[in-house]
C-alpha cells in the first residue's frame, strides 16, 4: 500500500497459507515493480521511524512472529507495506476508471441487472437512477429490495422483473431456459417457480405479476431486515471523506464535493458546465 508495487497471487501465496500478513519485500527507495514485471511510479520513503510503522501492525502487546518478521523487514531497508488485494473495501471511494466505464457505457446499456445485493451502499446503489429510467431493470435477489431515491426524478424505479430466490437457482433456471428447456411454473411456491398471488406489504409496492418466486426466496415479512443506506462519500476535490453537505454532480456519476471544495472545484469541472444538487 506504500509503494504500489503489484502481486500476483502466487506471490503471496504461502503467506495466506501460512496465516500471515503478506508484506511487501521491495527495496526503500527503488522504483516499484509488479509481478509481470513494468515499472510503476516511484513513491516517496515512509517518513515515519520503523518502530513507528511496526506498532501499527501490532493488535496486541506480546510480541508474536509477525512482529519479528516486520522488523527484520524493516531493519533490511524494505518496504514493509501490507500487500492489499485489489479491490475496492467499504468506505474507500471508487476508482475513477469506474465513472468513465459506466457513462460510456450507459447509452449503450439494453437492460441493467441488478443480482445479489442489499443496495445498501452508496455510491453503487445509484446505478439504477444513473441509467435511462426506460431500460428493462431486472432484480435477482432473495428479497425485493429498495431503489435508493436522491432526485426529484418522477420514475419510481421500480423493478421491471423480480426473480426471488437464491441467486444460483435463478441463474440456472434462466439457462435452462435460454436453452429450450422447460422450466416448471406454478401458482405456489412449491413448485419449481412459484407466483404471488396476493398482494402483500413485503412486496414495497412492486406489482405482484412482475414477481418469480424461486427456491429461497424471502417472501415473509417478519424476515424483512430494515436495511439503512450507508452514504460514505469521499470529496474529489481534496480526497476526504466528506462530513455534511454533498454537492454531487447531475451529470457524472460518483463526482461529489465537499463544501470547502465546491466552489473552486465547480467552476473547473467540466469547465463549469455541469449542474450539482445537494444530496444531505
Amino acid at each position: 500500500m506504500k509503494c504500489q508495487a503489484t502481486y500476483s497471487a502466487n506471490d503471496i501465496a504461502s503467506d495466506v497459507e501460512s496465516r500471515r500478513v503478506p508484506i511487501c519485500r521491495r527495496p526503500r527507495n527503488k522504483k516499484a515493480k509488479s509481478s509481470s514485471g513494468h515499472a510503476e511510479k516511484e513513491q516517496p520513503p515512509a517518513g515515519a521511524p520503523a518502530e513507528k510503522h511496526s506498532m501499527r501492525l501490532r493488535v496486541s502487546s506480546a510480541k508474536s512472529k509477525t512482529d519479528d518478521d516486520y522488523d527484520l523487514i524493516m531493519k533490511q531497508g524494505l518496504c514493509g507495506g501490507v500487500i492489499k488485494p485489489n479491490v475496492t473495501f467499504f468506505g474507500e471511494k471508487l476508482g475513477n476508471e469506474v465513472g468513465r466505464n459506466l457513462q460510456q457505457d450507459s447509452i449503450h446499456a439494453d437492460a441493467l441487472i441488478v443480482m445479489g445485493t442489499s443496495l445498501s451502499v452508496s455510491p453503487m446503489s445509484k446505478v439504477v437512477e444513473y441509467l435511462r429510467s426506460d431500460i428493462p431493470r431486472i432484480l435477482i435477489n432473495r428479497n425485493i429490495v429498495k431503489v435508493p431515491k436522491v432526485s426529484n426524478n418522477k420514475d419510481d424505479y421500480l423493478f421491471h422483473a423480480c426473480l426471488l430466490g437464491d441467486c444460483d437457482v435463478v441463474v440456472e433456471a434462466l439457462a435452462q431456459k435460454m436453452k429450450g428447456n422447460d422450466v416448471v411454473i406454478s401458482s405456489t411456491t412449491g413448485g419449481a417457480i412459484g407466483l404471488v398471488t396476493s398482494d402483500e406489504t413485503w412486496l414495497q409496492n412492486q406489482p405482484k405479476e412482475s414477481i418469480l418466486l424461486f427456491r429461497g426466496a424471502v417472501v415473509s415479512n417478519s424476515d424483512e431486515a430494515d436495511i439503512r443506506q450507508e452514504l460514505v462519500v469521499h470529496c474529489d476535490g481534496c480526497q476526504n471523506e466528506i462530513e455534511g453537505q454533498v454537492f454531487c454532480c447531475k451529470n457524472c456519476f460518483d463526482y461529489d464535493l465537499c463544501s470547502a471544495c465546491y466552489p473552486s472545484c465547480s467552476l473547473l469541472h467540466a469547465h463549469g458546465k455541469h449542474e450539482f444538487v445537494v444530496e444531505r
